[in-house]
């Protein structure tokens, strides 16, 4: 069984719908030229993932293996692309990336 690895990359898009709003993001990219993007589910009030991370975990990991189109018993490894040696293993790491995301409001 192979090992895929993909890195993570913080995105935030801007849009202008009467007041300045920040639309944030995840986009996974392979080793190729594949990109997924992934959009947070069930966030609270201030945009943090505290109460949904494991439902988001499990959405990100099929998400991925939706669009990539890999089977349900494919691994995986998560990377920072800023930092390779750090990895995202599980919905606690996932959820701190995204609060890390959240309180970036530039």
């Amino acid at each position: 069984m192979s090992k895929q690895v993909y890195s993570i990359k913080l995105a935030k898009k801007k849009r202008d719908i009467g007041a300045t709003v920040y639309e944030k993001y995840f986009v996974i990219e392979p080793y190729g030229n594949e990109k997924v993007i992934f959009n947070a589910i069930d966030l609270d009030g201030k945009g943090r993932m505290e109460r949904s991370k494991e439902a988001n975990w499990k959405q990100l990991l099929q998400i991925i293996k939706d669009q990539l189109k890999l089977t349900d018993t494919s691994t995986f490894l998560f990377i920072k692309k800023d930092n390779p040696d750090d990895q995202i293993d599980n919905d606690g790491d996932l959820m701190d990336l995204w609060n890390e995301l959240n309180k970036s409001r530039k």
